[in-house]
């Protein structure tokens, strides 16, 4: 899907001009910068290499430090990029990445290659370090619903 929309997007506008490339794709362009018309390909990228990390990266936690990698790669891009128009939507998916690194940090002690969890041998440890998993995902959830009531 991702490279599809790249080249119908090159041949639209190679054959009908950038207006009409513009127009057809205004409902993946909207609410970015002029010059990030295409930032939701940089989206769609994140998503597909998180899945394939964890589909074809092996062991628990080299997916997990891959993720963690990849996943700090594309918060400094939107950091750097600031892609929307709107500043509260470049927080609010700041807030979102930042949230997703938090969880994934706090899930590596809980990651496990051996079968065994952590909730099996160390209940309070378990328990410390989803609490605060869940208290993020929270936050995070509530600026959102902050947003969409303004």
């Amino acid at each position: 899907i991702l490279f599809s929309i790249l080249a119908v997007s090159l041949v639209l506008r190679y054959a009908k001009g950038r207006a009409y490339e513009k127009v057809t794709f205004a409902f993946l362009n909207k609410g970015y910068r002029p010059s990030c018309h295409k930032w939701e390909v940089v989206i769609m990228l994140r998503k597909s290499v998180l899945i394939a990390i964890t589909t074809y990266v092996p062991g628990n936690k080299r997916r997990l430090y891959t993720m963690l990698w990849i996943l700090a790669g594309f918060t400094l891009l939107q950091w750097v990029v600031k892609p929307y128009m709107d500043k509260l939507r470049n927080r609010l998916e700041m807030a979102s990445l930042i949230a997703l690194l938090l969880t994934l940090l706090l899930a590596f002690p809980l990651v496990r290659d051996n079968g065994h969890s952590l909730f099996e041998t160390d209940v309070v440890v378990y328990w410390a370090l989803l609490i605060p998993m869940l208290i993020v995902q929270a936050v995070v959830l509530a600026c959102y619903l902050t947003a969409l009531i303004r």
